[in-house]
């Protein structure tokens, strides 16, 4: 059971249903097209993170990110943020159950703005 733990839903696009824009590197929406599959939020998982000053070059501070904790993995195969996969991996955990979000997909080329994707990566 696949179950969506990002702040909205993740709208799944058939490839019929997109264009590629070499320009822009971007797949893009067709007139009309609808999601094949709505997966609803469920809520949000989150990873706790802290950032400790590692040096400045030029003037501009460098940070290492240190993952102090997440949240603890529900039942099932969890769709989540890639900061939130990153931090699990760094943690070991996981276990092959999450996924992030693949080929995102846009609206409008001259206004992207990402309406959904083409399917879902193993994280």
């Amino acid at each position: 059971m696949l179950r969506n733990f990002t702040p909205h839903n993740i709208n799944i696009f058939a490839k019929e249903d997109v264009f590629y824009d070499e320009k822009q590197r971007k797949y893009f929406i067709k007139e009309g097209a609808k999601p094949i599959k709505i997966l609803p939020s469920e809520g949000i998982l989150n990873a706790h993170i802290d950032y400790e000053l590692s040096e400045n070059v030029d003037g501009i501070d460098i940070f290492e990110a240190k993952v102090k904790n997440i949240d603890p993995l529900p039942s099932g195969r969890l769709i989540v943020s890639a900061l939130f996969a990153n931090a699990c991996k760094l943690m070991g955990v996981g276990n092959g159950r999450l996924l992030t979000i693949s080929q995102p997909v846009y609206k409008d080329p001259n206004n992207p703005r990402p309406v959904g994707c083409l399917g879902l990566n193993k994280a």
